[in-house]
């Protein structure tokens, strides 16, 4: 929800609480922040709808993929390109 509907969260504070939900989604918050966290997403229903959709989306996707594992060698490999293209950019 944009601030044009009936979302009542400043704007500012809304980009700092979306902050705090991906946070929360990635397990990167301790337990009181995250306590805090659901207690304010909750008075705003915009937000908690937004934090329920994203989190609903990031469980149905994380249940449907499977990690596969890759050889170091080739992450090694990949992060190697990646600093030589990077350096060649910059130059």
């Amino acid at each position: 929800m944009d601030h044009n509907g009936k979302c009542t969260l400043p704007k500012h504070h809304c980009i700092e609480l979306y902050g705090r939900m991906m946070q929360a989604m990635n397990g990167e918050l301790t337990l009181e922040q995250e306590e805090q966290f659901l207690l304010e997403v909750q008075q705003y229903p915009c937000c908690f709808d937004k934090f329920d959709l994203a989190r609903s989306y990031k469980q149905f996707i994380c249940t449907r993929l499977e990690r596969k594992a890759v050889p170091i060698q080739l992450i090694t490999s990949i992060k190697t390109k990646v600093h030589e293209l990077s350096s060649q950019i910059q130059a």
